[in-house]
């Protein structure tokens, strides 16, 4: 089995950007990641939706500083979206 740390990120519900990147100046600069930009409604819906169903069973934890982390239920997987 092949685990890849990787990340989703919606923009204004019409930007999708999935990848192993970070959204620092090392990893841009620095580090080896890949990252793909996808417009694609229908994959952005899907993607919403999926990332709606992960709030409504997550659980928030409030931390000391007042940031609060969200833990979510499970981990991405690719077919749960495809």
């Amino acid at each position: 089995d092949v685990i890849l740390h990787k990340k989703a990120m919606l923009i204004d519900s019409d930007t999708l950007v999935l990848g192993s990147i970070n959204m620092s100046r090392r990893s841009f600069v620095h580090d080896t990641e890949i990252a793909i930009t996808v417009r694609e409604p229908r994959m952005i819906r899907d993607f919403e939706g999926l990332f709606q169903d992960y709030l409504n069973n997550s659980t928030p934890k409030p931390m000391k500083d007042g940031k609060v982390i969200i833990n979510f239920p499970k981990v991405l997987r690719m077919e749960d979206v495809f």
